[in-house]
């Protein structure tokens, strides 16, 4: 069930033309700023294949002094392990070609509650 809906998502997310996508991650981006005025630290993923982009979050985070914390996927494992980058060189492509942390980046230990 779980591979058909993902399946299914992946081919609408794959029908979005460029303007689409940078309209609606312009649109996260200004939603997103106010959420940063206290935070000391903020989990994202890496945009890839037409998600919303979020380069841009990252940048204005490092740009006020928040850290920034990305998964890395363990496929053996089937888990994640969250890392601190400070940088766009503490990228990696991996599996799929995502570019995830490298694994000699700084782990983040803190606990995230939503």
């Amino acid at each position: 069930m779980k591979r058909k809906i993902r399946k299914k998502m992946l081919g609408i997310r794959r029908k979005f033309d460029n303007a689409f996508v940078a309209i609606q991650s312009y649109r996260v981006y200004k939603k997103i700023i106010p959420f940063l005025e206290n935070l000391s630290s903020i989990h994202i993923y890496y945009s890839m294949n037409n998600e919303i982009e979020t380069k841009q979050i990252i940048r204005l985070a490092w740009a006020r002094g928040i850290k920034v914390v990305l998964p890395r996927t363990d496929f053996e494992k089937h888990s994640l392990t969250n890392y601190v980058i400070n940088d766009w060189n503490d990228l990696e492509p991996t599996k799929f070609n995502m570019l995830e942390p490298k694994i000699d980046c700084e782990i983040f230990q803190k606990i995230l509650f939503l």
